[in-house]
Formats: C-alpha cells, sequence, structure tokens
C-alpha cells in the first residue's frame, strides 16, 4: 500500500516535470523560428524575458537538458546533432563530406606527388608517424589542393596570385554536391549531370574553384563574376589554359561593388543555382584574428603573425558589414531577380548568422528555403538556399530541361 503511494507520488511529480518540459520546449521552439513573446503575453506580466537576448535562450536550454537528465526524456533534441542511444551514453554524429566528394579519407600522397612533382619536397611526417604536409606552409598548402585538381578534376594547369585565396577543394566540392542534391528533385534520384544547366559564381576569386568543379563533375555551364580585375585575368588565364573548360565558363567583372546580380543577369537569363563564398569578416582586424584563430586549432604552439597561409585580398575576406550584411544585401536583390534564378545561395562562415539569414528570407517572401551543413574533418560549414519557385514550377522546368538535352 505505502508502495503503491509512492509509486503514485513518483509518476505525479514525473508528469508536472513533463509538463513544465513541454512548456519550455514549445517557448524554446518559438524563440529558435524567431518569435520574441514578451513575458506579459505569458504571465501577465510586463516585463519581456526574450528580447533579442541569446542569453536567456542558452540558458533556457541548459534547463531543459537538466530537465530532461531528471525525468529520462527527450523532448527536445539536440540543435544541429544527431544523438545515438548506447546504453547511458550518447555519441553525437557530426556530418561527413558528401557521399559523391571524390575526397574521401586520407590523401594518396604518392599519386598526388607523381601528378605534381613540386610537391614531393613539401611531403613530410608529422608527430603521429604519418606522411602529410606543413598546414602552416602555404606552398604546402597551395601545391597539395594544386595536385587534387589534377588527379581530380583533370586539370593541366591551376596557379593563383601569392596574396589570393587558396581554397581548400575537399569542402568547396562539397558546396556543389549538395547543391547538385538541391537541384535533384525529378523522380529517380540520379544526380543532375545536364550540361544545359546554368550556375551563376558571384565572387569566383583568382581560383576559380567553383566553376572549375562544377563542370569536371556535373558538366554545368557557369557565368563567374568579381569585382577584382587581376581576379577576372588569374581566371581567365586558368581557363584558357585548361582546353575542358573553354566555352564552358563565362567570366564577367561587376563594375560596381555594391551590387550582385545587377549588371550581370539579362532580362532573358536563367541560372538554375546562384552561389556564393561570401567575405566573412568586417574589418582587417576581424579577419586578421579568424586566420590565427585557425591556425591556433591546427597547432597552438605555432601561431605567428606571419604563417598566415590562408591568404585572401581584402575584396575575398572584407566587406562592409561582414558576412551578414553581405547575405542579407544580396538576398534582397535576389527578389527583383526571382524569375531569372531557380535557386540562390551562399556560404555561411558563423553558425549565428543562420536564425537571423532564415527570418529575413522569409520576411522577403521566399517560397522554400534549405540550410545544408557540410562536415569537413574536424570542421563543420554551411550554406543557406532560398528560390522563389513553387514545388511545381521547379519541376516542370526540370522537365523541360531534361527533354531539351
Amino acid at each position: 500500500m505505502q508502495l503503491n503511494k509512492e509509486n503514485t507520488i513518483l509518476k505525479t511529480k514525473k508528469i508536472i516535470l513533463c509538463s513544465f518540459l513541454k512548456v519550455i520546449a514549445l517557448i524554446l521552439e518559438m524563440y529558435r523560428r524567431g518569435f520574441r513573446p514578451g513575458f506579459s503575453n505569458l504571465m501577465c506580466t510586463s516585463s519581456p524575458i526574450f528580447d533579442a537576448n541569446p542569453t536567456h535562450y542558452c540558458v533556457l536550454r541548459k534547463l531543459i537538458y537538466l530537465i530532461q537528465t531528471i525525468v529520462n526524456l527527450q523532448v527536445l533534441k539536440p540543435h544541429k546533432k544527431n544523438a545515438t542511444k548506447a546504453g547511458n551514453a550518447a555519441t553525437v554524429k557530426k556530418p561527413g563530406l558528401h557521399v559523391r566528394n571524390a575526397h574521401q579519407g586520407r590523401y594518396d600522397l604518392d599519386i598526388l606527388k607523381e601528378l605534381l612533382p613540386e610537391l614531393k619536397p613539401l611531403v613530410i611526417k608529422n608527430n603521429y608517424g604519418d606522411w602529410s604536409i606543413d598546414f602552416f606552409n602555404p606552398l604546402a598548402v597551395k601545391a597539395l589542393n594544386k595536385a587534387l585538381l589534377f588527379k581530380d578534376y583533370g586539370l593541366q594547369y591551376w596557379e593563383i596570385p601569392d596574396s589570393y585565396l587558396c581554397p581548400p577543394v575537399p569542402g568547396r566540392a562539397d558546396y556543389i554536391h549538395f547543391m547538385a542534391d538541391i537541384l535533384n528533385e525529378l523522380p529517380g534520384n540520379a544526380p543532375m549531370s545536364f550540361s544545359n544547366f546554368h550556375c551563376l559564381d558571384i565572387g569566383t576569386g583568382a581560383n576559380l574553384i567553383y566553376p572549375i568543379i562544377g563542370n569536371s563533375v556535373y558538366d554545368w555551364q557557369f557565368m563567374a563574376t568579381d569585382i577584382d580585375v587581376q581576379a577576372i585575368e588569374n581566371a581567365e588565364k586558368i581557363i584558357q589554359n585548361n582546353s575542358q573548360l573553354q566555352g564552358c565558363i563565362e567570366l564577367k567583372l561587376q563594375l560596381d561593388k555594391n551590387v550582385y546580380f545587377k549588371n550581370i543577369i539579362q532580362k532573358d537569363d536563367f541560372f538554375e543555382a546562384s552561389i556564393c563564398n561570401p567575405p566573412f569578416h568586417a574589418s582587417e582586424e576581424e579577419a586578421e584574428a579568424g586566420t590565427l584563430r585557425k591556425l591556433k586549432n591546427l597547432n597552438a604552439d605555432k601561431v605567428h603573425k606571419d604563417a598566415l597561409n590562408f591568404g585572401g585580398k581584402n575584396t575575398e575576406l572584407i566587406c562592409d558589414g561582414g558576412e551578414l550584411s553581405f547575405i542579407q544585401n544580396m538576398a534582397k536583390e535576389s527578389v527583383k531577380f526571382k524569375s531569372n534564378v531557380l535557386w540562390f545561395s551562399s556560404l555561411v562562415s558563423k553558425s549565428a548568422h543562420i536564425h537571423i539569414l532564415q527570418r529575413f528570407l522569409n520576411e522577403i517572401g521566399v517560397v522554400e528555403q534549405r540550410t545544408i551543413e557540410m562536415g569537413q574533418g574536424n570542421k563543420t560549414s554551411r550554406f543557406i538556399a532560398w528560390t522563389f519557385f513553387k514545388p511545381s514550377e521547379r519541376l516542370k522546368h526540370l522537365e523541360k530541361k531534361k527533354n531539351t538535352r
């Protein structure tokens, strides 16, 4: 009798805790989706608790996890993590490279050295006794990525000026592959390799990396733009020295640094996708701090300001207002060209910007948006894509493209 009473009390406490948890979970979900209720909306007082204060969000989430532990429930799972039960422990699975990405596993340095002899003296043994390169050496980083372009994308020539950004090829390839998945809406789920697909690359840089990968893997046609004359000239040199790229990539110099699609997209132009790797930083100091932070993540004992092997010209790394302002302005301008591009998109360096951009896209009236997370080693990156076309309109367009290849 006493045992039954204790069980009833325990069950009642658990129900109360569960109810409390569900209320908090609901409030948190409202917060995550952009709704900021004042406390007066909930408890008839005048003290707002969620008015644009991210600290409240973090504290509230921690409180939920604490209650979850007490009642052994999973009403609200951690955002952006896939937790799997294993006894009493949970393992978090991070996103990996796209399944079609050619750069799975360790690099075959022997083959890469054969393709690019200049890589040979730059291959060293790391602290674990494995052959690798010194990622603090800009020449080694550039040579490795150049060799990957030779091996997996059939290039015979690829050079960039010393002061320009050297792209990590595996991560850049992931953006293209996931963009192909977004475009792949036709029944059958086959990768989109339509030679009549046209893609717009905003800010292609001197490296021309996205058109190289997109054309080599999916046979897409590209229009690549930049505001930097030297970057366009170098990109043209890459095209002219690789016969397979000739006639597949058109370069355009953007004369107005304050616009993205204006002066580039003409009235009758249509692109299946628009991609962009935006400048991440708002100032030189912020850019330098970000680079040094990356170097520290590689090896805390070897951080020096002269080891900025991540490179990049100011136009590649810095813009007024940083990446958030850049993407918001691009999205705002995309409204004027909503009939010319099937899917707009942009990389987003800082995860904290995602929910702000999602709300902004809703405000400008997009029909659909998607946020894609990508993983390369210990690094997680992401891009956000949006469209003004309804699903039925997109399918109709893709069917037409399929039948006119």
